[in-house]
C-alpha cells in the first residue's frame, strides 16, 4: 500500500475500468499497479468490493459520507499529491490564511513557510498550512477541502 494515499469515508463517483470482489484492499492495489491506466480505486469492506478507475481525485472531487467501510485510494504521484475532497482528520495547523484566491497562491505560501502540506478551500478562499501529512494523520472525505502535498 506504499504506492497509495487513502481517504476514509470517501469515494470517487466515476465509471470504473474494473470491479473486483475481494476482502483486502491490498489485492486491489496489486491489480491497480499492474494496470498502467489505473490511477485510483474505491474499496468497500462491507460489500467486499473494489472499483478501479482511470481517473482520480485530481480530476474529480471525492464524495464524502459517514460510511466507515468506504475508503478511497489514490496512486502517489512523482512530485505531489493532490486530492479534491479530502482533509487531514486531526492536524496541527501552522497557519491559516484568508483571502487566498487560488490553489497556486496557497502553494506559494506553503513553500515560503518551508512546509510541504496544505489544505485549500476554494469556496471560502482559505489556505491552511499544516505540519501534518497523510503519513502521520488520516485523510477523511470533505467535499469543501482539497489536500495538497509536495513530495
Amino acid at each position: 500500500m506504499q504506492h497509495f494515499v487513502s481517504v476514509f469515508a470517501a469515494y470517487l463517483k466515476e465509471t470504473s475500468i474494473k470491479t473486483l470482489k475481494t476482502s483486502f484492499p491490498e489485492h486491489c492495489a496489486q491489480v491497480c499497479l499492474k494496470d498502467k491506466t489505473c490511477k485510483s480505486f474505491n474499496f468497500n469492506k462491507l460489500k467486499e468490493r473494489c472499483q478501479l478507475f482511470s481517473k482520480n481525485a485530481e480530476d474529480r472531487t471525492l464524495q464524502s459520507n459517514d460510511c466507515q467501510y468506504d475508503v478511497y485510494y489514490q496512486r502517489i504521484g512523482l512530485k505531489y499529491i493532490f486530492i479534491r475532497g479530502a482533509e487531514i482528520f486531526s492536524s496541527t495547523n501552522l497557519k491559516t490564511y484568508k483571502g487566498v484566491k487560488t490553489l497556486e497562491q496557497c502553494k506559494r505560501k506553503c513553500r515560503l513557510q518551508g512546509y510541504k502540506s496544505m489544505e485549500y478551500m476554494k469556496s471560502e478562499n482559505i489556505c491552511r498550512i499544516t505540519m501534518s501529512s497523510w503519513r502521520e494523520s488520516d485523510l477523511i472525505g470533505s467535499a469543501r477541502w482539497s489536500y495538497y502535498e509536495m513530495l
